[in-house]
């Protein structure tokens, strides 16, 4: 669940598909980087999602990975987006709200 643009690629694409494509080969290259070394550590590593948009790469990594994100997007309509998926999704799992600093 995310808070869309009406009538925007990314938006239009996340109705299509369930998902924006291009956040999934983020999640892929995070996690064959994944050191078995450091399992288990106390703090995982941190994901900067610079120009987050709507918030679609930044939600991926924050359901699919234990990565702590840094959120930067400059436009506040955007932003407004971006805060209000991350909200609805915190809802279902409160360690989002804890993972993610929205800049």
């Amino acid at each position: 669940e995310m808070c869309l643009v009406p009538q925007e690629y990314i938006s239009d694409t996340i109705v299509r598909t369930g998902h924006f494509p291009d956040c999934e080969w983020l999640v892929k290259a995070w996690r064959s980087h994944d050191d078995p070394g450091t399992r288990g550590a106390p703090e995982p590593d941190t994901f900067v999602d610079a120009g987050a948009n709507i918030g679609a790469c930044s939600l991926e990594m924050l359901l699919r990975t234990d990565a702590r994100v840094v959120a930067f997007e400059p436009s506040p309509v955007n932003r407004f987006h971006l805060t209000t998926s991350l909200q609805m999704a915190a809802r279902r799992d409160p360690s989002i709200s804890r993972r993610i600093v929205v800049v």
